[in-house]
């Protein structure tokens, strides 16, 4: 909740501001993790004091210093299909935003105002319970598409999904992205291999996807830079998880794709989906 017309809430968005400006946010990650309760503490107050901040563009140089430049894509085209049944379900986009980026969605009538949102970052686990922290607690953010044109950003970047609500059923309706950075992504069936040895597997972005018939696959995009064959890739898991189909006695093709994400961190056991 946003009150810039309140004297007192304007104080204290002030406050935090320059406490952040003078101490910094601890540089998270996986090689410098975040144990004392102070850095803990300044990671909390950065992330929140920057979703109220009037001007949170002066405040991400003191939250992420190492922010690389990467090449953007303009007026991006995403067609969009759908057919949910009892869960909401990830539309992938081959898109993401970097750290702090801001960009502008044309939202087609047909899933506008329509429960319909876009989520940006695939690493969806609340860690804020662990006593180390290799990465912030939350790292994701949903949007509303709820008018015709919705403006989203992330403090953490992220990939670029559409989150279709249950009972809905949409066939090629496309939303405009007006500005992200490309994506490596694969999808089986629509992408061709040599469009993803030429080009689309060295897309600028630091995440990537490989969609195949009913799984999801999300990585870092270093892991596939050199996979020459995803179409090989692309059967071998086909393979495994019919077989788990056979196992569970059910359909070999999934009313809903499952998805493997990787996280450097997570509240509880081993992985998550």
């Amino acid at each position: 909740m946003r009150c810039h017309d309140s004297t007192a809430y304007t104080s204290v968005v002030v406050g935090l501001s320059d406490i952040v400006k003078k101490l910094g946010v601890p540089q998270v990650c996986s090689n410098c993790p975040v144990e004392s309760a102070k850095d803990r503490l300044m990671l909390h107050i950065g992330s929140e004091v920057y979703k109220v901040s009037p001007d949170p563009d002066a405040l991400l140089p003191y939250i992420i210093k190492d922010r690389p430049k990467l090449p953007t894509v303009s007026k991006a085209r995403v067609r969009i299909s759908a057919k949910t049944e009892g869960s909401e379900e990830w539309i992938s986009t081959g898109l993401y935003l970097s750290p702090g980026m801001k960009t502008n969605i044309a939202v087609p009538p047909e899933i506008s105002r329509k429960n319909w949102q876009v989520q940006l970052g695939c690493q969806t686990d609340n860690i804020g319970g662990a006593n180390v922290l290799k990465r912030a607690p939350v790292v994701h953010e949903r949007f509303p598409l709820d008018a015709e044109m919705v403006q989203v950003c992330n403090l953490w970047g992220g990939l670029i999904y559409i989150i279709a609500p249950p009972q809905s059923k949409v066939d090629g309706v496309e939303i405009v992205v007006q500005d992200a950075v490309q994506a490596p992504y694969f999808k089986s069936g629509e992408t061709s291999v040599a469009d993803w040895v030429d080009k689309i597997r060295q897309a600028p972005a630091p995440w990537a996807e490989l969609e195949f018939e009913n799984i999801i696959m999300t990585l870092q995009s270093e892991f596939v830079r050199n996979l020459d064959r995803p179409d090989e890739v692309a059967k071998l898991w086909d393979t495994i998880m019919r077989s788990i189909a056979d196992l569970a006695a059910k359909p070999g093709k999934f009313p809903r794709k499952e998805r493997f994400v990787a996280d450097v961190q997570i509240s509880a056991g081993w992985w998550y989906y």
